[in-house]
């Protein structure tokens, strides 16, 4: 599903007037709110992110549980144990960032 299901599209926006009754802020504080959105909205992104990243590792982990190689599953050499180790740390270490709410 990765970022698909996002409904993002492109404005445009030429020769437009609005009435000053309808202006969201002062004339020249359009970056600011812009800047403070975007803000607001990271850690989303990164929440978005890391479940899609715990999702392909659990996929992998199953994978190579199941996978056999030279007799053996794949999950029992150790090298590919450092590289599950290493990254499942990089999860936890991304999670434990991630505000809780």
């Amino acid at each position: 599903m990765g970022t698909r299901a996002s409904s993002t599209a492109t404005l445009a926006f030429e020769n437009c007037r609005i009435p000053r009754a309808n202006l969201l802020c002062e004339p020249g504080d359009g970056l600011r709110i812009l800047l403070t959105s975007l803000n607001r909205s990271r850690p989303s992104v990164a929440a978005h992110a890391l479940g899609i990243a715990r999702a392909a590792f659990e996929d992998a982990v199953a994978y190579i549980n199941e996978r056999r190689q030279f007799k053996r599953r794949v999950l029992e050499f150790q090298g590919i144990q450092f590289l599950v180790a290493a990254l499942a740390a990089e999860l936890a270490t991304c999670e434990a960032w991630l505000p809780r709410s």
